[in-house]
């Protein structure tokens, strides 16, 4: 198995500016807001280093330590979104019951949907584990993309600031994530022929964009969150009435989803 020069550059971006992000949240203490989103970034490290080593072990080896860290990684990107909304949603110590279960619909009917449309694709590959491979990949940014997004949107309808630490790892998800939907879908219907060179190139593109995105959150997690302009009993009243919107908002969405 053999890695190209840019193969090379790209895998050494990705491990710096992870390493470096990781960095950035430890020193500014960021572990105790956003624990899992800590986690996750250090996944990304060990993880980058571990594939390289095993890479020149051959492809059996590769590929189960591939997925062992992809479902690892898709784990903990939905914890991420569990952790982000308890910062946007749960202004209060507990979930309100309507916004807890219109939740668990979103995540179900992300899903349903996601599983559906891996099944309905038909990746152009050979062999059996090129082809889960690609479904592996499509499934996992479908549904991180349909969460993330999902949040994006209802985040926007409440007037929730965007300024916040919390909004700058959703946002940067939340684009990450469509682009990988749109590099799964290339993935799939290009997959392996010609040798993969295009399925190479997307994968590059992706990694790219990673790369960006990593860097949006070295510098906005670096800096410091504007501080709240309201006294403390007047954020209280807004934190309320934000839980109460998300709940009516939420509660709408749960509704049509068991209608």
């Amino acid at each position: 198995m053999h890695l190209s020069g840019i193969d090379l550059v790209l895998w050494l971006a990705g491990f710096f500016v992870n390493l470096a992000l990781l960095v950035v949240l430890l020193i500014k203490r960021r572990f105790a807001s956003f624990p899992i989103f800590v986690v996750w970034i250090a996944l990304s490290v060990v993880r980058t280093v571990t594939l390289f080593i095993v890479y020149r072990m051959g492809r059996a080896p590769y590929f189960y330590t591939y997925w062992s860290f992809g479902f690892a990684d898709l784990i903990l990107q939905l914890v991420v979104f569990y952790e982000a909304a308890v910062h946007i949603f749960r202004p209060g110590p507990s979930w309100t019951s309507d916004v807890r279960r219109a939740f668990l619909w979103i995540i179900a009917i992300a899903l349903v949907v996601g599983i559906a449309l891996t099944w309905l694709g038909a990746p152009a590959a050979d062999d059996i584990e090129s082809r889960i491979v690609i479904r592996g990949n499509f499934l996992s940014s479908v549904l991180v993309s349909e969460l993330f997004i999902a949040m994006i949107g209802m985040s926007v309808k409440l007037g929730l600031p965007w300024r916040t630490h919390v909004a700058r790892i959703v946002q940067g998800l939340g684009v990450y994530s469509l682009i990988g939907i749109v590099s799964s879908c290339l993935q799939t219907y290009f997959g392996f022929i010609r040798g993969g060179e295009a399925y190479r190139t997307i994968t590059h593109a992706r990694i790219g964009a990673y790369v960006i995105c990593v860097g949006f959150w070295i510098v906005t997690l670096y800096m410091e969150a504007p501080e709240p302009k309201s006294l403390p009993e007047e954020m209280h009243r807004q934190l309320v009435l934000v839980q109460q919107r998300a709940s009516f908002v939420l509660g709408r969405l749960g509704g049509s989803g068991q209608a």
